[in-house]
C-alpha cells in the first residue's frame, strides 16, 4: 500500500505544489482532489519541511521520501551523518539499525557495499525509493531484525549501529541494557562478525567512564558537537592489533569535536592523562575568556585544557577559563573581557541602562541565567556576553564581553 502511494504521480503533484504551505492551515483545509491520498501528502510536505536545516541535500531532492516524525526526529543530521562515514574502514559495511537510512547513505559515500538493515518495512520501501533516486546503487536494503541478521550474516569490515534508545512506553533511555538490540548481549557476536571496527552511536546523555567500563573492547570514544550541542557519543571498537597512539594505558582515547568549528581542531586525550594533570587557577581574570565547546565539557578534560594552552581556571568547578593574550585556536568560544563587576546590587543596579540587551549564561552561580537576567533587567540580544561566575576565592562576579 505504502509503495503504490510513493508512485502517485498526482499526489506527489499536489506535495510539490503546497511544499511550502502551513502544514497546520493545509491539514484544516483538506483537498479538494479525491485522486490525492491527503495524509501520505501531509506526511511529505510536514517532514520535508522538518529537514530543510537538518539534511540540506534531501530537502533539494522534491522525490524523496519522508517518514514519520519520530523517525525523522530520531535520524542524524546530515554533518554528523558524513563525520561517522570518514571512521569507517574496509570495503563492506553492514548498518544493523539503517531507520530512514541517512547513515547508510552517508557511508554508501566511503565504502564500496552498504548492507541497511531495518526491521520496519515502511521504511526499508522509503529507504530503497530514496537510495535510487540518488542513485546510490551500492546500498542493498534489507527488512530483518538486527539481531537475527548478524548471527546469520556474512562478516563485514565496518559493523555500525544506533540501537533505538526509547523503552515500551515511549521515554528516552541511555543505558545499554535498556537498548534495542541490546549491545551487552550480542557484543560477542559484533566482534566475531566484524573484520576491521564497530562504531556504535550512542545518546548524548550516557555517562562515558560508565559506559566504557560495560564495553572494556572500546578503543576510541568520540563526542560529537554541532552549533555547541552536544549530538552524539561515538563508541569505537577495534577488531585488530592497535597502534600505541589509538589505545594509551588500556584507555580509549577521546575525541571531542564540534563540527560547526572546522577550524578548530579536536581535543584529543585519555582519563589517566586528565586525571595526572595539575589545574592551573587563575587569580582573576584576565583580558580574555574562553568557553569550551559542548563536546568537550561533555568529555570533560578540564585540567588539561590549562595545561595544553597555558591558561587559567577562574575555579575548579566554574570550566571558564581566561589569560591575557588570545588564544584562537582554542576550542570553543574566545571573549574579550570588558569588565569584570562584582555581585552585588550597587555595582549592578544600573548596568541594564548601559547594557539594555546581552546574552546571559551562567557558571558555578547560584542563580539561573533567566533569573539572572531578570535581576539585571536585561533583554536577549546583542553582541554582548555577560557571565555570572564563581572565581577561585569563592567571589561571585559577572563578567561582561564580547565575542571575538
Amino acid at each position: 500500500m505504502f509503495y503504490a502511494l510513493m508512485n502517485n504521480c498526482i499526489t506527489w503533484q499536489f506535495i510539490e505544489n503546497h511544499r511550502d504551505d502551513d502544514i497546520r492551515r493545509l491539514a484544516l483545509q483538506g483537498c479538494p482532489q479525491h485522486d490525492v491520498d491527503f495524509s501520505f501528502a501531509l506526511q511529505q510536505i510536514a517532514g520535508r519541511q522538518k529537514i530543510k536545516n537538518k539534511l540540506p541535500l534531501l530537502y533539494a531532492h522534491s522525490q524523496i521520501c519522508y517518514p514519520n516524525s519520530l523517525a525523522l526526529e530520531q535520524c542524524s543530521s546530515q554533518e554528523t551523518a558524513h563525520y561517522k562515514a570518514k571512521l569507517a574502514q574496509g570495503t563492506t559495511l553492514l548498518d544493523l539499525t539503517a531507520g530512514f537510512g541517512i547513515d547508510a547513505m552517508a557511508f554508501s559515500s566511503q565504502i564500496q557495499q552498504v548492507i541497511a538493515v531495518e526491521r520496519q518495512a515502511e521504511l526499508c520501501v522509503i529507504l530503497q525509493h530514496n537510495a535510487a533516486i540518488l542513485q546510490l546503487n551500492n546500498i542493498k536494503v534489507v527488512n530483518a531484525d538486527a539481531t537475527d541478521f548478524l548471527a546469520s550474516c556474512e562478516p563485514a569490515d565496518t559493523i555500525y549501529l544506533d540501537p533505538a534508545r526509547r523503552n515500551a512506553q515511549g521515554r528516552k533511555v541511555a543505558d545499554l541494557m535498556q537498548c534495542e538490540p541490546n549491545i551487552l548481549h550480542i557484543r560477542q557476536l559484533l566482534l566475531k562478525k566484524c573484520r576491521k571496527r564497530v562504531i556504535i552511536k550512542l545518546s548524548p546523555m550516557i555517562d562515558l567512564k560508565a559506559t566504557s567500563r560495560q564495553l572494556p573492547e572500546v578503543s576510541e570514544i568520540y563526542v560529537v558537537a554541532m552549533h555547541n550541542e552536544c549530538k552524539e557519543i561515538l563508541f569505537i571498537i577495534n577488531n585488530y592489533e592497535i597502534s600505541e597512539n589509538q589505545h594509551i594505558n588500556n584507555e580509549p582515547i577521546i575525541t571531542a569535536i564540534d563540527l560547526a568549528m572546522p577550524q578548530k581542531m579536536p581535543f584529543r586525550y585519555c582519563w589517566k592523562e586528565e586525571a595526572s594533570a595539575s589545574l592551573q587557577l587563575s587569580d582573576g581574570v584576565a583580558d580574555y575568556l574562553y568557553e569550551p565547546h559542548a563536546a568537550l565539557m561533555k568529555a570533560g578534560a578540564y585540567k588539561l585544557l590549562t595545561v595544553h594552552y597555558r591558561i587559567g581556571a577562574l575555579h575548579r568547578n566554574t570550566h571558564l577559563y581566561t589569560s591575557s593574550y588570545p588564544i584562537v585556536n582554542f576550542p570553543g568560544h574566545c571573549y574579550q573581557v570588558k569588565s569584570v563587576l562584582p555581585f552585588n546590587k550597587n555595582d549592578l543596579k544600573n548596568l541594564h541602562k548601559t547594557v539594555p540587551c546581552a546574552n546571559v549564561a551562567v557558571r558555578n552561580f547560584p542563580l539561573s541565567a533567566e533569573a539572572l537576567k531578570k535581576c539585571l533587567k536585561i533583554r536577549d540580544g546583542s553582541n554582548i556576553f555577560l557571565f555570572g561566575v564563581t572565581l577561585q576565592n569563592e567571589k561571585r562576579v559577572v563578567i561582561l564581553c564580547e565575542r571575538i
